[in-house]
Formats: C-alpha cells, structure tokens, sequence
C-alpha cells in the first residue's frame, strides 16, 4: 500500500480474528432490499411513542414513568435537513480522502511499483 499511496500502512489484527476468520460471512444485500429495510426502520422510529402508549393501556402503567424521566414522550422526530447533512458529508469525506491516493497513484507506471516488491 504504501508504494502506490505512499502513506503506511501498519495492520494489526487479533488472532482471535484470524481463528474465526471462516465464520465471516458476507452479506449482499441488493439497494431495494436495502430501502425497505430503512423504511421499515423509519417507519417503526415513527410510530413508536404509538406503540409505548398501546403497550402502556395493555399493562396498564406507564412505560416511561414521569417520576423517573425529565420526558413522557420519546423523541422520534426526523429531520429531512439532518439526513442530507449526514449524507452529503459522508460523500464528500469519501470523496476528499480518495483524492491524495488516487492522485499519488496515478503518477507511478505499473511497471516501477511492481519492480520493486
């Protein structure tokens, strides 16, 4: 890594990582199944100071207790501005931190980063 980034690189990885190295198992997961799984999440974030209430009524006491909370309700609001914010930066880091290799790489041929390993 280092020839074509010129950056170091020191890895250390516990052996324990190492000995359940098999067990990993990847997980594809394809951008529709992806999206339902978010909106399912978004969905449950959403309704669930519905679903405290219903499980309140069903026991017949308070799940969030207002002698022991500062709060009777929990706070489940998405901002749309927030989740833009949060995506955007995460590009443009990725994109950022993927300049100075790129760029670093780009000027070594092939054959001069090979011949030296």
């Amino acid at each position: 890594v280092e020839m074509v980034t010129g950056i170091p690189v020191s890895e250390t990885v516990p052996d324990s990582v190492l000995e359940r190295a098999s067990q990993i198992e990847l997980i594809d997961i394809t951008p529709a199944d992806l999206i339902e799984r978010l909106s399912g999440g978004v969905a449950l974030s959403v309704s669930l100071n519905r679903i405290v209430d219903f499980i309140s009524r069903l026991i017949g006491r308070s799940l969030i207790p207002k002698d022991i909370y500062y709060f009777d309700r929990i706070p489940t609001y998405i901002n749309p501005t927030d989740i833009g914010l949060i995506v955007f930066s995460a590009l443009a880091i990725t994109f950022l931190a993927s300049i100075y290799p790129a760029y670093y790489a780009s000027r070594i041929t092939p054959a001069e980063a090979v011949r030296h390993e």
